[in-house]
């Protein structure tokens, strides 16, 4: 840390400037001015590749550079039960519903998120029940959720964007216990705009 000093070029104008790591060279003693031994240190600046911080010279620097701003903000969320979330996604072993695909993220550990039909929030305000909750890996979820996928009351996958001459419906992978309600599926394709005539 380097601080204000009248007569060095290199020093700042006012206050404290962390200016990095750097290692001792050399070393000196020498009688100071009131007859006390002096110890005074030649020192060389760190190459870049070796200025990295330790979490507290972080805090240090922060404080003397400025940290980044920071706000104080409250969030309202709707509160989910993950209960119904992670009884769907038992069901289905952690397999995606629509792309059958099991993402797997460790030894024997399988990803996949609870996708509701409907949506909980507002304007669409569906329910958090296991009939709205579909389990799907994050692509087909935020594909869903967008409005790309939809499903038809036969519980069929519409890829909205896939090529006309390549486009099919997929049927939706399903087990006896998950009771998907047509409802549900009525409100997202209304939400997006979907004409529901046939399906």
């Amino acid at each position: 840390m380097r601080g204000r000093a009248k007569d060095l070029s290199y020093a700042p104008s006012s206050g404290y400037r962390y200016d990095g790591l750097y290692e001792v060279t050399g070393e000196a003693r020498e009688e100071g001015m009131s007859g006390f031994q002096i110890c005074r240190f030649s020192l060389r600046r760190l190459p870049e590749e070796r200025q990295e911080l330790t979490p507290l010279e972080q805090q240090v620097k922060e404080l003397l550079d400025g940290a980044p701003p920071r706000a104080t903000s409250t969030v309202e969320r709707v509160v989910r039960d993950t209960a119904v979330a992670r009884k769907v996604k038992r069901w289905y072993d952690h397999t995606c519903q629509i792309c059958r695909t099991p993402l797997v993220v460790g030894a024997g550990v399988s990803y996949a998120e609870g996708a509701h039909i409907q949506a909980l929030g507002r304007p669409s305000n569906g329910p958090d029940v296991e009939g709205n909750v579909l389990c799907l890996c994050p692509n087909c979820h935020i594909r869903f959720d967008r409005g790309a996928m939809y499903l038809t009351d036969r519980l069929e996958v519409v890829d909205r964007f896939t090529d006309a001459s390549a486009a099919h419906a997929v049927a939706l992978l399903t087990v006896e216990e998950h009771r998907i309600q047509a409802k549900f599926l009525r409100a997202h394709r209304r939400f997006w705009g979907i004409d529901c005539a046939g399906a």
